[in-house]
């Protein structure tokens, strides 16, 4: 069915988005009226570019459930400026020409006012100048390279993110891999593997200059060896299991997508089962943001299929950014979310960045909201900074309110369900990070990490 009742403050839940069945949820303030002059049948074309296939699928598809989420809601508040959003969507397949190409197309054919993406860090860095040459606002949900912080200007850019850079998740994963898991064993000399992409390098680098400055009992910590590999998997990584070994490493850090951390753990475990040197309590190893997925567990299962089946993870960790902050405005989302998405058997929560595609569209519909319309692409640009900092804070369960306070020339902040999402002049956002250990198979909080202090 559609949402089409507004009962005084309450949306009704049940709306159907690009052939997605979509819940709205309760907001707090009516439907507002569409502009003098402008047709509630009028559209402002989005675009969005994801991964919904290839190595990144896991995350490009809970990705694009956030993103039309936040269309159904705003749609059934009567859109902005008196128009409905409708979004036009591409599957980039994980691959960085593809997905620059899809940008252009989304420019040129679809005349988009704003675009959601891209979900991978090397196919942000190929579309970034398509965008900026077009002063198109692009806001990605996960591409966290810091090669884009610098890749545009301050504040006259058109990139932006609502997931932080990987420069800080850089600094979180060397405090934590050096000070070990409480109980557990701190490291001194870690390994790096790494993809050899605007993903995996930078993470790498950052982490090597993190973990040499941090201030430690028991003498300084230094990377031991860091050894690059391809981003596309390779069929075995017994030479890089190999070259860990021999390095003196006492843990290592796999900064890989899924494919390859799935590859490399299996090809670990076959060849140090049984060697207590490198028993999972004695030689920590840590995964960054790419690992956290029911992909990686699955995949590294004697039986994919079956979850109580052994997994080589078994006993690793993975620190990635707080994707389910325990926020009122988190749990605002999550019951939109799971209102029209019910978690699958054995789901503890909302997917990975799911969260932050949401608040992307929140972000741009009330930017053009404040900027009265799309065709002046910055002023477009300079409302989206003003909309996301300062002011007034209103949440998902708000949207409505922010809107109308828009109208009325009030200063507004969206608090979002990722984060505080207050951009920064390089487009960028903080966010807070979780460590989780793989027990029995399943990813287990084992602490917080607040950004501030790192």
């Amino acid at each position: 069915m559609r949402l089409g009742r507004i009962l005084g403050a309450a949306i009704v839940v049940g709306a159907t988005v690009g052939g997605l069945a979509i819940a709205a949820c309760k907001d707090s303030s009516p439907s507002p009226p569409p502009s003098v002059n402008q047709a509630v049948t009028d559209t402002v074309t989005l675009g969005a570019v994801l991964s919904l296939s290839g190595s990144l699928a896991y995350l490009g598809a809970p990705e694009e459930i956030g993103m039309r989420t936040a269309v159904a809601q705003v749609n059934a508040l009567g859109g902005v400026v008196g128009k409905s959003l409708n979004i036009v969507l591409i599957d980039d397949t994980t691959d960085p020409t593809t997905s620059k190409n899809a940008f252009q197309k989304l420019i040129d054919e679809s005349h988009a006012a704003a675009i959601i993406g891209p979900t991978g860090s090397p196919a942000a860095v190929a579309a970034g100048p398509t965008l900026f040459n077009a002063q198109v606002i692009q806001i990605s949900p996960s591409a966290s390279t810091p090669t884009m912080t610098d890749a545009q200007p301050p504040r006259e850019r058109f990139f932006f993110r609502t997931a932080a850079s990987h420069a800080v998740q850089a600094k979180a994963l060397a405090r934590w891999i050096t000070k070990g898991p409480a109980g557990g064993t701190a490291c001194r000399k870690p390994a790096v593997i790494y993809q050899d992409d605007a993903f995996g390098a930078p993470i790498a680098a950052g982490f090597a200059v993190s973990v040499a400055g941090q201030a430690l009992d028991g003498g300084a910590a230094s990377v031991a060896v860091s050894i690059k590999v391809p981003p596309t998997a390779k069929n075995s990584y017994a030479d890089e299991v190999q070259q860990v070994i021999a390095s003196g490493a006492d843990c290592q850090l796999l900064a890989l997508f899924s494919p390859l951390g799935k590859q490399f753990v299996i090809d670990w475990v076959k060849a140090t089962t049984g060697n207590p040197v490198y028993a999972p309590a004695k030689f920590l190893t840590l995964g960054c943001n790419a690992l956290q997925s029911d992909t990686f567990l699955s995949s590294t299962r004697t039986n994919p299929a079956d979850p109580k089946s052994p997994t080589a993870a078994e006993g690793m960790y993975i620190l990635n950014f707080d994707q389910n902050p325990a926020t009122p405005e988190y749990g605002v989302f999550r019951n939109i979310y799971t209102a029209a998405t019910p978690l699958a058997t054995g789901q503890a929560d909302v997917s990975p960045y799911a969260a932050n595609a949401y608040d992307a569209v929140i972000l741009i519909a009330l930017a053009i909201e404040q900027a009265g319309g799309v065709t002046d692409k910055v002023k477009l640009r300079n409302a989206l900074f003003d909309v996301s900092r300062g002011g007034t804070s209103y949440g998902p369960g708000q949207v409505g309110e922010a809107l109308a306070d828009i109208r009325a020339h009030k200063d507004i902040d969206y608090k979002g369900a990722s984060g505080d999402v207050d951009f920064d002049d390089s487009g960028d956002v903080l966010q807070d990070f979780v460590v989780y250990s793989i027990t029995t198979g399943a990813f287990q909080l084992v602490e917080r990490i607040k950004s501030n202090t790192l």
